[in-house]
């Protein structure tokens, strides 16, 4: 059980939003504060945003244009 109040869900709308990310092409970022950066643990997880970093935001609209 989380820590604290909010961190299951905050975790599941990353991990959402990354799958959605490769559904739209996206590959894992280098970047680590990007939503596609690989998490392989979840302390990489908690650390990451909950947003594309710019790179991958262009790639969503250049693919989807």
């Amino acid at each position: 059980m989380p820590e604290r109040a909010g961190l299951a869900r905050e975790r599941l709308l990353k991990e959402a939003v990354h799958e959605l990310g490769h559904t739209f092409g996206l590959r894992h970022c280098s970047d680590w504060r990007c939503v596609m950066s690989s998490s392989h643990g979840i302390e990489l997880l908690d650390v990451k945003g909950e947003e594309f970093c710019p790179a991958c935001r262009r790639e969503v609209f250049r693919l989807y244009r």
